[in-house]
């Protein structure tokens, strides 16, 4: 028979717990719940032999609004009704067990919370405004982005997802403070890009004195942007200063 190994939960306190007893004394609720959907809970009390409560666990209801009550009820955690985000907390650990199907970078896993699968997860995360959010391409995902959410940098994860946006060409998302990496771009804004490189920048700006005027790291965000995107451009092709 196969040893059973028992390894501590850890929770936000930085307090191990190895014991039932310890549990209840130290546990806090988020970490309660992330164990949970991460099953590590259920693997912790086996390794215990706590087999009831095991049983009793799994079959909780998650759909239930009073699941996180029940849970700690069968653990006896004492628990009282707290702002404790739950939808958030168990969406992360479905979405993490996914991202450990397709990766085992702790980097990536530790951004789970600006990574999403599908349009429904883009559209729930852009309303919080972050900075940077990651586009996963595993099922051949084609995302819209909304242009009036303005500066937040994308980023194509497990290869180049698709996406569709409105706006004239790579100037107007630029301007918005709209940044895109490892993307594919739809066609219009591909052929919008050409010109730009193969000119050398000229349909940046009309005259010298314009290009003076206009902010060099604005210029070099710009840069970075195309050669993101397979585009080979050198700063000194464009009289930075």
């Amino acid at each position: 028979m196969a040893k059973k190994i028992k390894f501590p939960l850890e929770f936000s306190n930085g307090i191990k717990v190895r014991t039932l007893e310890e549990l209840q004394q130290y546990a806090d609720v988020k970490s309660i719940l992330r164990y949970y959907h991460n099953e590590k809970l259920k693997i912790w009390l086996e390794a215990r032999d706590y087999n009831d409560i095991v049983s009793q666990i799994i079959s909780i209801d998650t759909n239930d609004t009073s699941y996180v009550n029940k849970l700690c009820n069968i653990l006896g955690i004492e628990y009282e009704d707290l702002d404790v985000e739950v939808y958030e907390i168990q969406k992360n650990e479905e979405k993490l067990n996914r991202l450990r199907c397709l990766t085992s970078d702790e980097n990536i896993l530790s951004r789970v919370e600006n990574i999403v699968f599908n349009q429904q997860e883009l559209d729930d995360l852009v309303t919080q405004m972050p900075e940077l959010i990651y586009l996963c391409a595993n099922e051949n995902q084609i995302y819209t982005i909304n242009k009036k959410l303005k500066n937040i940098r994308y980023i194509g994860l497990f290869g180049k997802p698709s996406i569709q946006v409105e706006a004239e060409n790579m100037r107007e998302l630029f301007d918005l403070g709209i940044k895109f990496k490892d993307i594919v771009l739809p066609a219009y804004l591909q052929k919008s890009l050409r010109p730009d490189v193969e000119y050398k920048g000229d349909n940046f700006t009309s005259n010298k004195e314009n290009r003076q005027n206009k902010s060099n790291n604005e210029k070099r965000g710009l840069f970075e942007t195309l050669n993101s995107l397979g585009y080979k451009v050198k700063f000194k092709d464009y009289d930075l200063k």
